[in-house]
C-alpha cells in the first residue's frame, strides 16, 4: 500500500470526505440522506481498494457485526443509514484496530455532544443526526492511519 503516490491517497480521501460532508448536511437538515451519495461513497471506496489491491475483509466483517448489533439493540435510535455508512467506510481501514478507533471515536464525540445537548435543556427523546460524528471520526482515523503508514 505504501507504493501508492501520496497525491492519489489524499485525493481519494478528500473525495470521501466531501461525500461525507454532503451526507452530513442532508442528515442534519432532514434526518435522512440521498442513497445516490451513499452509492458514490461506496464506489470511491471500491476504487480505493482496487488501487491499493487489498480488501480489508476483517474490518468489513467486524463493522458489519458491530453495526447491525447496535442497530437492532438501539430500537431505531441508530439509523440504518448510519449502519450503511459505517459498513462502507470500514472498507477503508486495512486493520480492524483502525476501524475500532474510528468506531470508538464516533461514540465518544456523540456522547460529549449529547451531554451538552441535554445540558442546554433539550429532551432525551430528541433525535440527533449521527453522521457529523462519523465525519469527524473518519477524518481523525484517516490521519491516525496515515501517521502509522509513514
Amino acid at each position: 500500500m505504501n507504493n501508492i503516490k501520496l497525491e492519489t491517497r489524499i485525493a481519494l480521501f478528500l473525495i470521501k470526505v466531501i461525500l461525507l460532508i454532503f451526507i452530513t448536511y442532508q442528515d442534519e437538515k432532514d434526518m435522512e440522506f440521498s442513497s445516490f451519495i451513499l452509492f458514490g461513497l461506496f464506489i470511491s471506496t471500491i476504487v480505493s481498494n482496487y488501487i491499493y489491491k487489498e480488501l480489508p475483509y476483517k474490518s468489513l466483517l467486524l463493522a458489519t457485526m458491530i453495526q447491525l448489533a447496535i442497530y437492532f439493540i438501539s430500537k431505531n435510535n441508530y439509523g440504518l443509514g448510519d449502519v450503511l455508512i459505517n459498513i462502507v467506510l470500514s472498507l477503508d481501514f486495512y486493520s480492524p484496530l483502525y476501524y475500532f478507533y474510528f468506531f470508538t471515536l464516533q461514540f465518544i464525540f456523540g456522547a460529549i455532544y449529547s451531554i451538552f445537548f441535554i445540558l442546554k435543556g433539550n429532551s432525551l427523546e430528541s433525535k440527533i443526526p449521527f453522521t457529523k460524528f462519523i465525519l469527524i471520526s473518519y477524518i481523525l482515523s484517516g490521519v491516525l492511519n496515515w501517521i502509522h503508514t509513514f
